[in-house]
């Protein structure tokens, strides 16, 4: 058995338990019944963005259709909700930029003194910075016209301190992206990594280094008639590091085709930053009490996507270097009801996989990194709105995803966003599909201001120090890669992941951005 396939079987088993143990989303703010928001919560929203950053979930700019007054509402302003200790209380860290203030610098040639309202653009946080690209406000800044116009992209490039909480104008060094909107960004080794989005429909690679003040592009689009992801829209893009290789996923988004019609995306990529290379991600299902396979997820677009380390307990570790399907089981048992997540188990085929190296493994907890994603739409052109929550992991190098089910968002929406603090899922904002539904009467609007978290069941991290650089012990170097090590003997432990390296690397990433 080769040490991959080892690492996937632990995988498997560790995503099973991880479905299997994760609670309900629980609303820990709710729907407002005042659409433009107060001096203690945001107003209704969508097209925005979220990030974690010191227990906050912060969210800024985005759209909605004030229905009352039959305007369109650009929304500038900035907040973060405390969730890390449970008070769950909103703050606001910058307000809104009046529209005639915007309207005035640009009508001037000048840029104002912040990023005005829009919406579709991407963010992420690096070295105590929000660095914001992008978006759309259908020309309202520049024309003071109230209805939107397709084709009024931004191509400003802003950094919100989080420290004094002003925002600076950035002017790099290279040209830059060009205008654009529904673009994907993350956030790896420091760098601010940019990939596809609407104008003129993208599909090229950029990257911003903060410390030359300079954009590069590391890769022209690559279609998908020359083995690439092509260019798309509205796509989930996650940073994701192991051993073997730092860069960044991408899963699902809207294309456009040769004939000019969209279709929804269902693969999911890694772009490599060194090598400036793409590959398709081969997904590895896992197996249904009956013998057969789980699905993956069927595309989506304008999705939440966010990414976390969780901590699996010394039992988990044991069982998934056994590739023993009796973790799931203990954890259905403890985790009490799961929804949707309770049909995803493990291959009882492989149980003995790897037990005979297993037992004196797991002698300390392990952290594991986990992408997630929420809601979002699965067709094109008009919407159908998603309630589905899905997980995902990969092996050590980069090639094949493992997905498993979470329980689904009480309420199908798309354009949500969230960000993942600790061993929890948060999504907020959004926009509803349709209002005619009994159960959740108390959506008065299309767009929502509600906070909702997902328990993800393994390890809170509600006392691990975001400020400092972390030494989780020799069995417990962050990443897939950490189950293996010890599993399947030293020289294949090392060829597998190069694990040392890769934690080390993934603890400076975390440190970096303060995230987890």
């Amino acid at each position: 058995m080769t040490s991959r396939f080892q690492h996937l079987v632990g995988s498997m088993t560790i995503l099973c338990v991880l479905s299997a143990v994760a609670g309900k989303w629980q609303t820990v703010y709710p729907q407002s019944q005042q659409a433009d928001g107060t001096d203690f919560y945001p107003s209704i929203r969508y097209g925005h963005t979220c990030n974690s950053y010191r227990g906050k979930l912060l969210t800024t700019h985005g759209y909605y259709y004030d229905r009352q007054r039959s305007l369109p509402t650009w929304l500038s302003d900035t907040w973060a909700i405390n969730v890390a200790d449970g008070s769950y209380t909103w703050e606001r860290l910058s307000t809104r930029l009046p529209q005639s203030e915007a309207y005035g610098a640009y009508s001037r040639g000048r840029i104002p003194r912040a990023p005005c309202g829009r919406f579709g653009h991407v963010s992420a946080l690096i070295d105590g910075a929000l660095l914001l690209y992008g978006g759309n406000d259908g020309g309202y800044s520049r024309t003071d016209r109230e209805d939107y116009r397709p084709g009024n992209e931004f191509n400003e490039l802003w950094r919100f301190d989080l420290t004094n909480l002003t925002w600076s104008f950035l002017r790099p060094f290279g040209g830059g992206p060009g205008k654009r909107h529904m673009a994907g960004a993350a956030a790896v080794q420091g760098n601010f990594v940019l990939y596809g989005g609407m104008g003129r429909e993208r599909g090229d690679v950029w990257l911003y280094n903060p410390v030359d003040d300079r954009w590069e592009m590391l890769l022209d689009e690559v279609t998908v008639q020359n083995g690439g992801p092509g260019s798309r829209c509205g796509h989930a893009m996650l940073p994701w590091i192991t051993g073997q290789a730092a860069g960044f996923i991408v899963y699902g988004g809207q294309s456009q085709q040769p004939d000019g019609t969209y279709i929804v995306r269902d693969d999911a990529w890694f772009f490599d930053i060194e090598a400036r290379r793409w590959r398709k991600l081969q997904p590895t299902p896992q197996m249904e009490a009956d013998g057969g396979a789980t699905a993956t997820p069927v595309g989506h677009f304008y999705q939440a996507a966010m990414t976390t380390s969780v901590t699996l307990p010394q039992s988990a570790v044991a069982a998934a270097l056994a590739g023993s399907k009796k973790a799931c089981t203990d954890a259905s048992i403890a985790g009490g009801s799961s929804t949707s997540a309770a049909s995803t188990t493990c291959d009882p085929s492989l149980r003995n996989a790897n037990t005979a190296r297993a037992p004196e493994a797991a002698t300390a907890p392990v952290r594991l990194r986990v992408g997630i994603i929420a809601g979002g739409s699965t067709t094109t052109p008009g919407l159908t709105c998603s309630s589905q929550a899905w997980a995902f992991t990969t092996d050590c190098s980069v090639t094949r995803i493992i997905w498993a089910r979470l329980p689904d968002l009480p309420l199908a929406m798309y354009d949500t966003r969230g960000a993942a603090v600790g061993g929890a899922a948060y999504v907020f904002g959004g926009h509803l599909c349709q209002l005619d539904q009994p159960s959740h009467l108390s959506y008065p609007y299309y767009y929502v201001n509600e906070a909702l978290r997902l328990d993800l069941g393994l390890g809170l991290d509600q006392d691990f120090d975001l400020g400092q650089v972390q030494d989780f012990g020799s069995n417990s170097d962050l990443g897939v890669a950490a189950l293996l090590r010890d599993g399947v003997g030293e020289a294949d432990g090392a060829a597998a992941c190069a694990v040392r390296q890769g934690g080390k690397r993934e603890r400076q990433e975390l440190s970096k951005n303060d995230e987890l």
